[in-house]
């Protein structure tokens, strides 16, 4: 599966619980004792998480930068540019509706054929 490595057994730090995204709460694999995780890979995690989520919000739907922004509880625009959206359009998550020209008046975002499909997995 897309996403089920990513966060399964992980405390991600979101505000959205594991069962939310329909991910096990079984480890996937065994860290062992103890179990350090390095600041590029809680970074990913956490990044990763807010991306499912920015997934799960977007769905079906075409959304603005504030539109967004309200549906994953942040209000920090710069932020969530640069920490959130940004890396899901790099990651291949997200794209633009304008993509030739991002300032666009009536920017809005939707999910990839990648994104779609982490969507539906998370769904199900």
């Amino acid at each position: 599966k897309i996403l089920h490595g990513l966060i399964s057994g992980l405390s991600c730090g979101c505000r959205m619980q594991k069962h939310e995204l329909g991910i096990s709460t079984k480890p996937a694999v065994n860290l062992g004792a103890p179990a350090l995780l390095t600041a590029t890979l809680a970074h990913n995690i956490i990044t990763g998480c807010w991306q499912l989520q920015l997934v799960k919000a977007l769905g079906n739907n075409e959304l603005t930068v504030k539109e967004m922004l309200s549906q994953v509880g942040l209000k920090h625009r710069e932020t969530f540019l640069a920490n959130y959206l940004n890396p899901a359009i790099k990651d291949g998550f997200v794209r633009l509706l304008y993509p030739d020209s991002p300032r666009h008046p009536r920017q809005k975002y939707l999910l990839t054929v990648k994104g779609l499909a982490a969507f539906q997995e998370l769904q199900h």
